[in-house]
């Protein structure tokens, strides 16, 4: 079980010494992001009081959409510089370069959105930094990061995997999404946790499922490898 821990960080660090060096998937995402936010705050009336209907949707939206962009640059860059087809031939099980992948993705849009929720705060002049937002953006994110890297994975070949991407990985990752959208919503308007709790157990089984399922799909789907 140690081993099994040591090879997945030892993937992801790999990886993120990669992007780190290149600094580019960083950097746009992060200005991706950034003019998001100022297009939404140009375009709604801030002092509208039902803009808080709104705000949680354009949130998550645009962690959505800057996901979907990091995930293509990512995935065009590993198939580019061969690192994946390199792992392919390492002694080890498929599963541990799966889960490697998603830690590596996990930890990525993690950062993206420890930059995303102050600029979200800032911009919008309304703090979103609760402790339900940040478990829900975790389960959120953990979600994304399983289901991308296995649809990523099974369509990186093909010539138009940029628009196949998102328009797999929407459908898959809805329920996610409104989950989020509706825990953010209820914190921002006050409620109760037993008002939205269950929504939190929502995303935490629908990770439990999905991690389950994916690793053994993407095990085997690269097989052939």
């Amino acid at each position: 079980m140690k081993n099994y821990i040591l090879y997945i960080w030892y993937i992801a660090i790999k990886d993120i010494r990669a992007e780190l060096q290149r600094k580019d998937l960083l950097v746009l995402t992060t200005i991706f992001s950034f003019t998001c936010v100022v297009i939404f705050n140009i375009s709604i009336d801030v002092a509208n009081d039902s803009y808080i209907r709104v705000l949680p949707g354009i949130l998550w939206v645009t962690i959505f959409f800057t996901a979907v962009l990091g995930l293509n640059r990512f995935l065009s860059t590993e198939r580019d510089s061969g690192n994946f087809e390199s792992l392919l031939l390492l002694p080890i099980s498929r599963d541990i370069l799966f889960l490697g992948k998603v830690t590596t993705l996990f930890l990525f849009m993690i950062v993206l959105e420890i930059l995303i929720f102050p600029i979200f705060t800032i911009i919008f002049n309304l703090n979103i930094i609760y402790t339900p937002i940040i478990l829900v953006a975790v389960l959120t994110t953990l979600g994304i990061s399983v289901i991308g890297t296995i649809i990523g994975s099974m369509t990186s070949n093909t010539g138009v995997r940029e628009t196949l991407l998102p328009i797999l990985l929407f459908p898959l990752i809805f329920p996610m999404l409104l989950g989020a959208i509706e825990v953010t919503t209820s914190v921002l308007r006050g409620e109760t946790w037993a008002e939205y709790n269950k929504w939190i157990q929502l995303l935490a089984v629908i990770d439990i499922i999905f991690t389950i399922v994916c690793s053994f799909l993407f095990t085997h789907v690269m097989k052939d490898y």
